[in-house]
């Protein structure tokens, strides 16, 4: 999608097939939903457990989210709250981006209006 707008494309072509713009906005939601979810986790863990150090919170907390089981050994340090933080994290990572997906993707509501095009500046 990046690539076709880069090089000024209108439609995004995978192994021989076009990929409709819904599946554009429902791709780019998970992806906003998911690193919003990241940084908010990350930003909690680090005003809860400052001394651990950025690097390593901000892996515990993709770590949680990918529900991957890697770990730099500082759960156990963590105090109760970031904790807390990181079973939320390991929930909504596992369970979130696929409902999201499937909300979005089964949802079939009818418009009734359309609301006038716009074409801003961007960039």
């Amino acid at each position: 999608m990046t690539w076709t707008e880069i090089s000024g494309g209108r439609a995004v072509n995978l192994f021989g097939r076009r990929v409709s713009r819904s599946v554009h906005r429902q791709a780019t939601t998970v992806i906003v939903l998911g690193l919003g979810l990241i940084v908010v986790s990350t930003m909690a863990v680090m005003l809860d457990a400052q001394e651990l150090g950025f690097d390593r919170i901000l892996f515990e907390v993709v770590s949680a989210f990918g529900t991957v089981g890697l770990s730099t050994g500082i759960t156990a340090q963590l105090p109760p709250f970031s904790q807390a933080v990181l079973i939320v994290t390991m929930i909504f990572g596992r369970l979130g981006p696929v409902t999201v997906a499937s909300a979005l993707a089964l949802r079939n509501r009818p418009i009734r209006y359309e609301l006038p095009k716009e074409r801003p500046l961007i960039g």
